[in-house]
């Protein structure tokens, strides 16, 4: 699939529901939610695109991004051969939820194992920081049903570049959680406040 047209589905399925990207957020929303606290207007953002309320905000690449991508595009080579590993395969399955999808555009997936790659480029952290600021994303294609899931990091960085590759076991802890914070916002959908009134930087309340 060309990077646009992966770029664009991406966009358009998150006007739909909840991504691997999300998973955090997910877990915090469904926090706010369990102890009643009111919703960051950062959350209340992506629930309103959800919701039908918002356009999708327009994607903006940056150099970051564009070397994540190169990153992705070298770990592809080493795939080659392997008509079972596909590159950029939207994963969908599990619980229905009514106000919502739930999905996960995996960066490959071995359609044989079940097995997921995900892959990080930075420039800024350790590769355990990555394991850990990650985790939510990496334990969603558990929840969405992979088999198996890979992390693939590159850390660029003080003029080394540095690459690591580590299997993530699921934690059920994680996953649990996940699944619970999902239904949490499924039920509540209808008595979220969503309504923003708060004005930061150049932004201006309704």
């Amino acid at each position: 699939m060309k990077k646009e047209n992966h770029d664009f589905e991406v966009r358009a399925s998150r006007a739909l529901g909840f991504g691997g990207s999300d998973a955090a957020m997910v877990l915090a929303i469904g926090k706010k939610i369990a102890e009643g606290q009111p919703l960051t207007t950062t959350m209340k953002r992506r629930l309103r695109v959800i919701a039908g309320l918002d356009p999708i905000p327009e994607a903006v690449a940056n150099e970051d991004m564009e070397m994540g991508h190169a990153f992705e595009d070298e770990t592809a080579k080493h795939f080659q051969g392997f008509p079972e590993i596909i590159r950029e395969w939207k994963m969908e399955g599990g619980k229905e939820y009514k106000h919502f999808k739930v999905f996960a555009h995996a960066d490959f997936l071995n359609t044989k194992t079940g097995t997921v790659t995900e892959c990080k480029w930075t420039r800024a952290l350790t590769f355990d920081k990555v394991r850990e600021r990650y985790m939510a994303q990496l334990q969603w294609y558990y929840m969405l049903g992979a088999s198996s899931v890979v992390l693939r990091g590159r850390v660029d960085a003080m003029g080394m570049c540095v690459d690591h590759k580590e299997e993530i076991p699921e934690d059920k802890t994680v996953t649990e959680a996940l699944e619970w914070s999902l239904d949490k916002i499924d039920e509540c959908w209808d008595a979220i406040d969503l309504r923003i009134t708060e004005a930061s930087g150049n932004e201006l309340p309704p």
